[in-house]
């Protein structure tokens, strides 16, 4: 992959309060939903935009960020694919160590050809929907 990949966590942990001495800080587990900038796309749609890189992509989903595991490299699992408004790749699943939400971010918009390939699909996917016929 010619650049590094973004990637960050949407289990973002946010506590109640500040700690006092005799409590604890209780952690709260935030869901990341889908953006309405987002369209959803599916593995097939994936492999078009990445073109040969498709077969590295193992390589970043098995290198996700979990701020709830130790250590915090994880492997992303049952996850949903988006095309965000920057075209790049958003993977939204479950760590599989702790089945809490994690999100990779592919970036696919910096390269011209596969920000175009992106766009593309992102115009029929609204233009046509995204349900897909077996």
């Amino acid at each position: 992959m010619a650049a590094s990949k973004a990637h960050h966590c949407a289990n973002t942990n946010v506590g109640s309060k500040r700690p006092n001495d005799t409590t604890l800080w209780t952690m709260k587990r935030i869901e990341r939903k889908k953006r309405p900038d987002e369209i959803k796309v599916d593995i097939e749609d994936v492999e078009i935009i990445m073109g040969d890189e498709f077969a590295k992509l193992h390589l970043c989903l098995e290198t996700t960020f979990c701020g709830e595991c130790r250590p915090h490299n994880t492997t992303i699992e049952n996850y949903k694919i988006y095309l965000d408004k920057l075209d790049d790749l958003v993977f939204v699943g479950q760590c599989i160590r702790c089945k809490g939400t994690v999100v990779r971010v592919v970036e696919t918009g910096e390269t011209k050809d596969k920000a175009e390939i992106a766009r593309h699909i992102k115009m029929i996917k609204k233009e046509y929907g995204t349900t897909k016929k077996i």
